[in-house]
């Protein structure tokens, strides 16, 4: 007997995930690196990050350009994934402000992914698609994240956040299959 063709598939369902993208993003794309009230210290982070690098600091934990040359050891209390992806991006993009807008997007789209996968992870068995969908639009414009990103600029948070279902859904996979862990 033939499988009857989703209805998910024909009817357009798939484009609200990415009208939340859109609209979590849309500040960014419109209007570029958010300028709230750290902006100015993460883009010089992000540039000291580079410079971190292409020095020779793997890990990167000192940047010796901060509070007036004096230095700081600031890459240690901040999580590095943001700061890796936005300097590896700014060596392709030729500009740190367009390469941390660009991470925060990139991560945006991990974290729509992530929070999919881990709905669908967690509802195994059963018709999940529109719960996936649903668990999307909440996760992505839920005020806090939102504020990591456009307001607070916190965005090694923000980063853990997006990765957050990843993490999940990996947890709930090896519930079911303990040795795709190994």
């Amino acid at each position: 007997m033939a499988r009857p063709r989703r209805r998910y598939a024909s009817s357009g369902a798939w484009l609200l995930p990415l009208i939340a993208v859109l609209i979590s993003c849309g500040p960014l794309l419109t209007n570029g690196f958010p300028q709230g009230h750290d902006c100015n210290f993460e883009l010089l982070r992000i540039s000291e990050f580079a410079a971190a690098v292409r020095s020779g600091q793997v890990p990167p934990a000192w940047a010796p350009n901060l509070y007036g040359g004096y230095g700081s050891p600031i890459f240690l209390f901040y999580a590095p994934l943001y700061g890796a992806l936005a300097a590896a991006l700014s060596w392709l993009t030729g500009s740190v402000v367009s390469a941390a807008w660009v991470a925060l997007v990139l991560m945006t789209c991990v974290a729509a992914g992530g929070m999919y996968f881990l709905v669908k992870e967690a509802c195994h068995g059963l018709p999940s698609g529109a719960a996936a969908r649903i668990s999307v639009y909440i996760y992505l414009l839920h005020p806090y994240l939102l504020g990591d990103k456009l307001i607070r600029n916190a965005n090694a948070e923000y980063a853990a956040l997006c990765l957050m279902p990843l993490a999940l859904c990996g947890v709930i996979m090896l519930q079911r299959r303990p040795w795709t862990g190994a």
